[in-house]
């Protein structure tokens, strides 16, 4: 009991009870100031003591649960002067045979010094870690086992590492083992035992967290004041950039000297305002010698013009002012005293321990010759631009202008532009000069042949490009004054245009060479400039023979009719002549008037087909013509659908063949008759011919007026040539073709038409009516016929009917894309073109966007599907003017090069435009042919007329539709009931509200009356007040309706008159009622 009472164990025994009743308690329960009775006979129970009452409670309910096999645990107690302590606590269970808990036993252990020094010990550590924490370098505290006990932050955020993977583990456990090095290890196992430490101790390894470094480590031991075991404090330092840096510098003194002298700008070093130091690069830009420059004062090698500027940045720098550091362009003087370009710096530097400047010298003459070189290329593409927008004006103001460009753009002094006449034998010659800074310009004409010649000889024998002649043809100097005219070098320019010379441009007086890009610009220029004024002049020449041709119409050999409607709209005087009557007598008659009774079916007929279909081939018809006093008048005929006036159309030329009839009357007759009439037949426009029916027609006799095609007759009958030698090889076939299908069908004569070459070359129209002859057995023997020219008439009807064909094969379809196509489709039908696009004007950004194409390549179409508004091509193809080119011309312009593989040849840019605004601009090209003829450009400009007329209808219908719409949605939402009817009360239309409500749908109202939707009692008033809104009397009923149901709507009618769709209707609005 002794050893109990002096031991620190107090000891329970606790009854198995929820109050935890003390059995027993050992003596030494008065070290708490208790006595065992207290808690045995007293009623004081073993929780009465703890001052952690809950815990108590909460440990003991897991034992009794058996959830732990012993409670083991700290807290506080209360002794028996109310004073707390400290204590640790162990409970056993006890239990019987039967495994149930009879007794516990309790020992208590007073722990309350122990818990005091911890307390002290954690306020020291806290204190400890506080202060290092705030170090930035990272701190380790090591055990005896070199076990981490402590880690400051500093380490936790270099290594990328948490406390819960750090304290507790052995240094050499971290990471990947990178601490476990032999040495390390070596020199902190001496630490303790030996009381050494170490300094700068370097590792170097790849961390796991943060990659490569490099680590300076510091060691020393450390005694604690409170007794607990020694430690080792660790101080590691990261020296990973310091290192690096310590190397690059290293290695970049190392090549600073070669970076220097290899730099490849132009560095110097002035002190004492004199070159210390240059480099390689300053000597190649200067052409001097390193001995050369050293020495020499800064402003040697600069213009006077710079001496200022130089002065005052060079002193700055000197005087290592705070000025921003900037690049200055200026220009050096080299050794053989050329100006080069260049952009300078100046730096503050120490040079051999003294203040000094370092100038950096770049010489920028490439790029300056760069920057030339696009403002050169973006004034010619204005240049160009500009002069494409001339097409308006006059041929001198466009030559004057193509010449003053040229000069400019290759910055000559001086230059002429000679346009030759071939045709006339005339020179029209434009100077342009300068002159104390005034600009000359004025033009010659040179229409002396001999003084032509002369020019046209000394040209051809001069060098084309770039010159270093000065001497100009003796035409062209006496138009200058002699300080005018070419000292040092020439650039000239022909034009040839199919073989013959053109023009001629000549620039001369340039500082420097002419380069390749000098010829290039005016060769853009001036062929530019000939395409315009060939154009122009073309389009002249067009609006005379569309004079010309419109006088043919009216004045012409053959009558002319227009019929619409079946009666005559136009008729020209030819016409007039062979019926005998004035234009107002025969206006507005029906066409059938003119025709004897027997031809009208046929007639008929015929008109018809031509009036339903532009496809039908042109048939010549030989009928009778009735004049207006009955005569009959034998005439040929043909149909042609045409649009007049903006509606369909029927053109009928009737030429009077009476003296032609008359005349094959007489050649049938007989042979001799024809000889007899050969001279009357040589000045009639019908050629007469007798062809056997052999192989390409041998030709017995043809009368003496086929000179008029460039033949006589003796090269026919001679057999040196063939009827069909002269037929064009692409109607050969058909001629061939026609004849023998003729002769199978028993025909004994017909007309067809078809092209012939003439000896010159030309082709011509010819009409031929051709008689077949069989012999006595029915065989084929021989042909007679006759021929005439017939090319001024077709080339009236293909202007007459370009229109015509164009507004018939287009019609809006309802379906855009299918319109477009048909546009491009047709276009496409030309000889000369074989490929384009469609593009459509954005209407609010301007863009171009191509809506279809044919013919080009997919990587052509994603290069150029869109163009931005601003965009050279698009500012291009927005001109407003057809533009006609080859397409490495348009390359040159656009700058689009990556193109040039596509292979094209010419192009055709075509505005089309709707109420005088681009709507819509086609791009049509050839990959084989490098010129679209004339011909061809007439009629694409005129389907693109047509085209945008077409774009202007259907954006109309489309905005009709649209605002449709918007009223039929508008009619749709409201509440109320809507009927639309005719006179006659038949239902039109009905709003969603009406059908829902009265349970119908829209087809089985539409047409019902809607006197029905009455009961029969109310009838007859909506009848009749239906009767007084048509004579104009407003009217409002109050009949119910009655819905498919039978039930009775009570609304309030109204009704009044209105228009629908072009209509006139009744309008009835239903506004529901209370009874």
């Amino acid at each position: 009991m002794k050893i109990i009472e002096n031991s620190p164990m107090i000891i329970f025994v606790l009854k198995a009870d929820p109050d935890l009743s003390v059995e027993s308690v050992s003596e030494n329960i008065c070290h708490l100031g208790y006595s065992p009775d207290d808690f045995v006979t007293s009623g004081m129970s073993y929780a009465d003591i703890f001052y952690d009452l809950d815990l108590l409670a909460d440990e003991m309910m897991r034992l009794r649960f058996g959830e732990i096999p012993e409670l083991s645990f700290e807290c506080r107690i209360l002794t028996n002067n109310g004073s707390i302590r400290w204590a640790s606590i162990r409970t056993f269970p006890c239990r019987n045979s039967e495994g149930k808990i009879t007794h516990y036993e309790s020992i208590l252990i007073d722990i309350t010094g122990k818990k005091h020094m911890e307390m002290c010990q954690k306020e020291s550590n806290e204190y400890f870690q506080s202060i290092v924490n705030t170090i930035r370098e990272p701190i380790l505290i090591l055990d005896r086992d070199l076990r981490i006990v402590f880690a400051s932050r500093s380490f936790y955020r270099l290594f990328g590492t948490t406390l819960q993977e750090t304290e507790g583990r052995l240094l050499y456990d971290l990471g990947n083992g990178e601490w476990n090095i032999p040495k390390l290890r070596q020199l902190l196992d001496e630490i303790l035992p030996q009381d050494k430490s170490f300094d700068n101790f370097e590792i170097e390894f790849e961390f796991e967290n943060i990659g490569k470094r490099i680590m300076l480590i510091n060691a020393r031991k450390v005694t604690p004041v409170t007794g607990e075991p020694e430690s080792i404090l660790l101080a590691l330092e990261d020296v990973t950039e310091w290192k690096e840096t310590e190397a690059a510098l290293k290695s970049s003194e190392k090549k600073y000297s070669t970076l220097v002298e290899s730099a490849n700008d132009g560095i110097i070093i002035v002190q004492d305002d004199v070159l210390k130091f240059v480099n390689s690069k300053f000597c190649e830009i200067t052409g001097y010698g390193k001995e050369e420059t050293l020495g020499k004062q800064l402003l040697y090698f600069v213009p006077v013009d710079y001496f200022r500027m130089v002065t005052k940045r060079y002193q700055k720098r000197l005087n290592k002012e705070s000025t921003p550091s900037r690049v200055y362009e200026i220009e050096i003087i080299s050794k053989d005293n050329r100006l080069i370009p260049a952009e300078v710096t100046f730096s503050s530097i120490d040079h051999e321990a003294r203040s000094a400047v370092m100038v950096t010298i770049r010489d920028i003459s490439e790029k300056k010759n760069t920057e030339d070189a696009l403002l050169l290329d973006e004034s010619r593409t204005e240049a160009l631009l500009e002069l494409n927008q001339m097409t308006d004006s006059s041929v001198d103001d466009i030559a004057g202008f193509a010449l003053r460009k040229s000069v400019y753009l290759t910055r000559s002094r001086a230059g002429y532009m000679a346009l030759i006449d071939n045709n006339n034998e005339k020179i029209n010659i434009y100077i342009f000069y300068e002159n104390h800074g005034k600009n000359i310009f004025y033009q010659e004409r040179v229409s002396d042949k001999s003084q032509v010649s002369d020019f046209l000889k000394d040209v051809i024998q001069e060098p084309y490009g770039c010159s270093e002649k000065c001497k100009l043809s003796p035409v062209i100097e006496k138009m200058f004054s002699p300080g005018h005219l070419p000292v040092n070098r020439t650039l000239s320019v022909p034009v040839f245009d199919e073989g013959d010379l053109t023009v001629v441009a000549c620039v001369w007086d340039r500082e420097n060479q002419y380069l390749q890009s000098d010829t290039k610009n005016v060769t853009l220029i001036v062929q530019d400039m000939w395409r315009i004024i060939n154009n122009k002049l073309a389009e002249e020449a067009l609006r005379a023979s569309e004079k010309k041709y419109s006088t043919l119409v009216e004045k012409g050999n053959d009558g002319i009719v227009i019929v619409q409607e079946d009666k005559l709209n136009f008729v020209n005087s030819k016409f007039c002549e062979i019926t005998g009557s004035t234009k107002e007598e025969l206006i507005g008659r029906p066409f059938l008037d003119f025709f004897p009774v027997e031809y009208g079916r046929m007639i008929l007929k015929r008109y018809n087909k031509c009036l339903k279909s532009d496809n039908d081939p042109v048939r010549h018809y030989e009928v009778e013509l009735l004049s207006t006093d009955g005569t009959r008048i034998p005439a040929e005929i043909n149909f042609s659908s045409i649009h007049h006036e903006g509606k369909p159309a029927v053109m009928i030329t009737i030429r009077d063949v009476t003296e032609q009839k008359e005349k094959e009357d007489e050649l049938i007759d007989s042979l001799e008759v024809q000889k007899m009439l050969q001279n009357v037949i040589k000045t009639s426009p019908a050629i007469v011919f007798m062809w056997k029916a052999e192989k390409n027609w041998p030709v017995v006799f043809v009368s003496e007026n086929i000179e008029k095609f460039g033949y006589i007759a003796e090269d026919f009958t001679s057999g040196k040539l063939l009827y069909g030698d002269i037929i064009h090889p692409d109607d050969l076939e058909n001629v061939q073709t026609e004849i023998a299908k003729r002769f199978e069908k028993g025909y004994t004569d017909f007309s067809q038409e078809y092209r012939i070459i003439t000896r010159s070359g030309e082709v011509r129209w010819v009409d031929e009516r051709t008689f077949m002859q069989a012999d006595e057995e029915g065989n084929l023997d021989h042909y007679q016929g006759i021929i005439v020219d017939i090319t001024d008439r077709k080339r009236t009807n293909s202007f007459m009917n370009i229109e015509s064909d164009v507004g018939c094969l287009f019609s809006p379809t309802g379906n855009l894309q299918e319109t477009f196509e048909q546009f491009l489709e047709f276009t496409l039908q030309m000889n000369e073109i074989d490929c384009g696009a469609l593009y459509i004007v954005d209407e609010i950004t301007g863009d171009l966007n191509i809506v279809v194409h044919s013919g080009l390549s997919p990587n052509f179409i994603e290069h150029t599907s869109h163009y931005d508004a601003n965009s050279m091509p698009a500012r291009l193809f927005k001109t407003g003017y057809p533009i006609y080119k080859l397409h490495s011309e348009v390359i040159s312009i656009t700058r689009e090069n990556h193109l040039k593989d596509e292979g094209l040849a010419s192009t055709a840019i075509i505005p089309i435009l709707s109420d005088a605004k681009l709507v819509a601009v086609m791009f049509l090209a050839s990959y084989s042919e490098y010129e679209i003829p004339s011909r061809t450009r007439n009629s694409i400009e005129a389907v693109a007329v047509r085209i945008g007329t077409l774009i202007g209808k259907i954006k109309d219908e489309s905005d009709t539709r649209r605002s449709q719409k918007e009223i039929q949605n508008i009619l749709e939402s409201i509440e109320d009931f809507l009927f639309i009817m005719d006179y006659s009360g038949r239902i039109l239309y009905t709003n969603a509200s009406a059908l829902r409500r009265l349970g119908y749908r829209s087809d089985e109202l539409t047409g019902m009356n809607l006197v029905s939707l009455h009961s029969h009692n109310h009838q007859l008033e909506v009848a009749t007040m239906l009767s007084d809104v048509i004579k104009g009397k407003s009217s409002i009923c109050t009949c119910p309706l009655m819905s498919r149901d039978g039930t009775l709507v009570y609304k309030e009618t109204k009704f009044s008159r209105g228009n629908w769709n072009a209509q006139d209707v009744i309008v009835a609005v239903c506004r529901e009622r209370s009874l």
